[in-house]
């Protein structure tokens, strides 16, 4: 088959699915092509100059070149207040003729442009929902009347955007349980339209090591008896890693100086700053998705104190076990390979931690947390399952 990813922004060091899936589909003896503009991830977002600009620095050149196990098309693109236009589009698929194009963003204007032209070229039009509800705010906070109203403007919009797509598309793959709520309880795309694909790692590429890096371990400052709890991401109130912080503050405090926190990102520096000058934990900036595996290998346990993030499955594939919030739409990602907490609690955050101090029981789960890897969320798998589906959608 020919698969072709749409993504209106794409950046090839970060481990996204528009980066693994199509690289897995390759594996599986596919041709996959990815079309994106020019733009860097989260170049689209307020939160692109002050948190991601120095890592994602890249310039990247309108034209065709040969990615890490995929081709990729880079288009001219328009930026408009109701989203990225890309320009050549149609043409662009023309000359490719694939047999299935799955767009990566459900509300998207570029996803609208790839649903109209699939009405007049010969190819399957799927879509990825990635909507989770710890994202999905409709309520109108007290933020005053004119950005109420912008924003409710922007719901309708968004709202009749995705009847549009949902009329045209084949498929539309949410990636968990909440996010199929959103599309059909919502969206009202209809149950027939919609099938759970969650998302995946490359196994590959995250795994336990035979020897853990301990020099890498010493060289940022910790101990070899250090209980290490790490958090890659985002440095943001919506992420709250900062709960992590206090939590490990408290477990000081009793006198467990030995869990550390070592965090692997980049945000707005008045936040960023709660970081710095603890003797209790590391921060780092962000680093190339392929170099986080050293890191997971030197720490003992990962913990996402706030919404999802496709990190907490690279860190089951190293063997890690993890904490993740009690409000997660995701929460199978910890059973028998970490635990819920409550979510914004760091005292009981700081239990949770506290707890997973066992080594037994740290090792019991971290085999859970390499078999869920290998059985559920490997990227190949993942890949077989999308495939099957798409040879129903061509009748092959």
């Amino acid at each position: 088959m020919k698969i072709v990813q749409l993504a209106e922004v794409h950046t090839e060091k970060m481990g996204y699915s528009d980066v693994c899936l199509p690289r897995a589909f390759s594996k599986l003896g596919n041709t996959s092509v990815v079309i994106s503009s020019a733009g860097n991830s989260y170049s689209n977002t307020k939160e692109y100059k002050d948190i991601f600009s120095n890592f994602l620095n890249d310039e990247n050149k309108v034209g065709i070149k040969n990615a890490d196990g995929y081709e990729l098309y880079r288009l001219e693109s328009i930026t408009s207040p109701f989203g990225i236009y890309i320009k050549n589009l149609y043409k662009t698929l023309k000359e490719i003729k694939p047999d299935i194009v799955q767009a990566g963003e459900l509300v998207s204007l570029s996803t609208v442009q790839c649903a109209i032209i699939s009405l007049f070229l010969p190819f399957k039009f799927t879509v990825e929902c990635h909507i989770h509800k710890s994202v999905f705010n409709l309520s109108m906070q007290k933020r005053g009347f004119l950005k109420n109203l912008k924003k409710f403007f922007r719901n309708v919009f968004n709202f009749m955007l995705v009847q549009i797509i949902s009329l045209i598309m084949e498929r539309c793959f949410p990636i968990s349980q909440d996010s199929y709520e959103i599309c059909n309880n919502f969206f009202l795309i209809k149950k027939q339209k919609l099938t759970i694909r969650t998302l995946g790692t490359d196994t590959e590429i995250f795994y336990k090591m035979k020897d853990r890096p301990l020099k890498l371990k010493l060289s940022l400052g910790f101990k070899i008896t250090d209980i290490i709890c790490i958090y890659t991401g985002r440095l943001t109130e919506d992420k709250s890693p900062h709960i992590l912080l206090d939590a490990i503050r408290i477990l000081h405090n009793q006198g467990h100086t030995h869990f550390k926190a070592l965090f692997i990102g980049e945000g707005i520096e008045s936040y960023r700053k709660l970081f710095i000058d603890n003797d209790f934990c590391k921060i780092l900036d962000f680093v190339n998705y392929k170099e986080l595996n050293k890191f997971y290998n030197i720490s003992d346990i990962g913990v996402w104190p706030k919404q999802e993030s496709t990190s907490q499955l690279d860190a089951l594939a190293t063997g890690l076990s993890i904490i993740i919030s009690d409000q997660s739409g995701v929460k199978e990602r910890a059973i028998n390979s970490g635990l819920l907490y409550q979510e914004g609690s760091k005292l009981d955050l700081a239990k949770k931690i506290l707890k997973l101090g066992d080594e037994k029981l740290r090792l019991k789960m971290s085999e859970s947390s390499i078999n869920k890897s290998r059985e559920i969320y490997d990227w190949r798998i993942i890949a077989k399952k999308y495939e099957n589906d798409y040879k129903k959608l061509l009748k092959v």
